[in-house]
């Protein structure tokens, strides 16, 4: 008894094409380049503005009349804002959708930048610089999570490596940008060379990264208490800590109230936490030894940043060097950078450990 043989049809092209499409999930990037460029926009633009306005303060004090002790809390009007934004846009993101709240903050973004340089108002300037922070401090957290759920996976290695490259690329350009604005434009283009570039960075993440769907509401709405004592009580750590040299450590009241808010917002975020768990957050997971040495490894990693972010041109600034004439000392130590980057995402791209890859990078850093 012979067995019988069935042949199947073979699927069209067509058919092929809307298999593949409906195996392919909604919410990859419908245009990974242009995803990927608003991705790295985004964390070059918050780096590049902290690093303009420490860099032309002295412009800004003068233009608006105030001394050392008033313009000291310009910088820190602004990075105390990106420190409240930062873990509150973790709930805001998965409350509204990140989307959604990164195109808003990057148009009052671009707007506040436009128009800072009319400012002559000390306290109108310092309430300015707070919803700057408060806008920007949304691209760091925001765009990355763009670009680890919408970017297609053979991108991402190269992705991660781009976004690294323009942070620190961001800072070490900074002050030759900076001195050619001043030789050539004004000392205004400080501000309004963030709001050139953010629109762009709208267009980059509008056009390149689909909107997705709101996120699905549970029967119990997630509270913001706790992410709202997080980051008023870091705020108030950065502000005490920003200023304490200035304002000489415990011997000042100010300092004091400082940090005992801070320690106190903290401690009441914890107190929430435990008393009443949200579910944005899954804290066995933060507890996980992998997940500490590797936040410790991060924090390391930015520290041995400073080097040339920090030391560098604050010692040829000791020295009598100007923005200009520092510039190109940073420009050199940035070059390689771009080339790394490249190479280090190929290497992650090949299944290269990535292990292996940080400890060769923390052995250049030792060497040099």
């Amino acid at each position: 008894m012979s067995a019988s043989t069935v042949t199947l049809p073979q699927p069209t092209p067509t058919q092929l094409a809307r298999g593949i499409a409906g195996a392919v999930p909604a919410d990859l990037s419908k245009s990974p380049l242009l995803g990927i460029l608003g991705v790295i926009m985004g964390a070059g633009i918050v780096t590049l503005t902290g690093r303009m306005l420490t860099l032309g303060l002295a412009d800004l004090k003068g233009h608006v009349g105030i001394g050392f002790d008033d313009g000291a809390w310009i910088s820190s009007a602004y990075n105390v804002a990106l420190m409240f934004i930062g873990p509150f846009t973790v709930y805001l993101g998965a409350l509204i959708g990140p989307r959604r709240i990164l195109m808003v903050a990057a148009g009052v973004f671009t707007v506040i930048c436009a128009f800072l340089p009319s400012i002559h108002s000390y306290s109108l300037l310092i309430a300015a610089m707070v919803l700057a922070g408060l806008s920007s401090g949304t691209f760091y957290p925001l765009t990355l999570t763009f670009a680890l759920r919408n970017i297609p996976l053979r991108y991402l290695p190269f992705t991660i490596a781009l976004y690294a490259t323009f942070v620190d690329g961001a800072v070490n350009i900074a002050p030759s940008l900076f001195g050619w604005y001043r030789e050539h434009l004004s000392w205004e283009w400080m501000f309004w060379n963030s709001a050139v570039l953010t629109p762009l960075m709208m267009l980059c993440i509008y056009f390149g990264i689909p909107s997705t769907p709101p996120p699905k509401r549970s029967s119990e709405a997630p509270s913001f208490a706790g992410f709202l004592y997080a980051s008023a009580g870091f705020a108030m750590l950065f502000a005490a800590f920003d200023q304490g040299e200035r304002l000489d450590w415990w011997r000042s009241g100010l300092f004091t109230a400082l940090f005992a808010g801070g320690v106190f917002l903290l401690l009441c975020g914890l107190t929430r936490r435990l008393r009443s768990p949200n579910p944005l957050v899954d804290l066995p997971y933060l507890r996980q030894w992998n997940t500490i040495l590797l936040g410790l490894g991060l924090i390391v990693f930015r520290f041995n940043l400073f080097c040339t972010i920090i030391l560098i041109p604050q010692t040829l600034a000791i020295h009598g060097f100007e923005a200009y004439q520092i510039g190109p000392a940073l420009i050199w130590s940035a070059l390689p950078l771009l080339a790394l980057a490249f190479a280090a995402g190929f290497f992650l791209l090949e299944n290269l450990d990535s292990r292996l890859l940080m400890a060769i990078g923390f052995a250049c850093m030792g060497f040099g």
